[in-house]
This record gives C-alpha cells, sequence and structure tokens, in this order.
C-alpha cells in the first residue's frame, strides 16, 4: 500500500513539473511574441512619424510659395466643414 503512495506521489510530482514547464514555455513564447509587436509598432510609429514631417515640409514649401491660393484653399475648406457641421446640428433637432 505504501508503494501505491509513493507511486501515485511521484506521478503527481511529475505531472506538475511538466505543467509548470509548459507553463514557463508559454510565459517565453508570450514574452517574446510580446517584444515582437512592440518592435513592429514602434517601426510603425516611426514611419508615420517620418511620413507626417515630410508632408508639413511639403505644405510649407506650397504655402510659401503660393499663398494667395493657400488662403483660397482654407478659405474653401473651412466653409465646407462649417457647412457640414451646420447640417449634422439641423438635422439632430
Amino acid at each position: 500500500m505504501a508503494n501505491l503512495g509513493n507511486e501515485t506521489m511521484n506521478k503527481a510530482n511529475s505531472v506538475a513539473h511538466d505543467v509548470r514547464s509548459k507553463g514557463q514555455g508559454a510565459e517565453r513564447q508570450l514574452e517574446k511574441m510580446s517584444n515582437q509587436a512592440g518592435e513592429r509598432i514602434g517601426e510603425w510609429a516611426s514611419t508615420i512619424a517620418n511620413s507626417a514631417t515630410e508632408y508639413v515640409k511639403v505644405s510649407r514649401d506650397y504655402v510659401h510659395t503660393n499663398p494667395m491660393k493657400s488662403v483660397a484653399i482654407a478659405a474653401g475648406a473651412g466653409i465646407l466643414v462649417g457647412s457640414l457641421f451646420t447640417m449634422a446640428c439641423r438635422s439632430r433637432d
């Protein structure tokens, strides 16, 4: 009977060790995936920041080269956005 108890304890310890090992492996894999995702997001954010900086430079150059067109475009955009906002507010009532 004592032999049966020892066998059961050995099996339980073996199963516990296996579960612990698999849990640690899963934890390492999850950590690796998290780091890779963070690196990808960082690269993506850097790409967007670089693109935005380039768009700002191009826009500033255009405004300096064509100041009257820039004012007309800004006025037209303001009128359009204002009209859309007014229509949206009126449709709520």
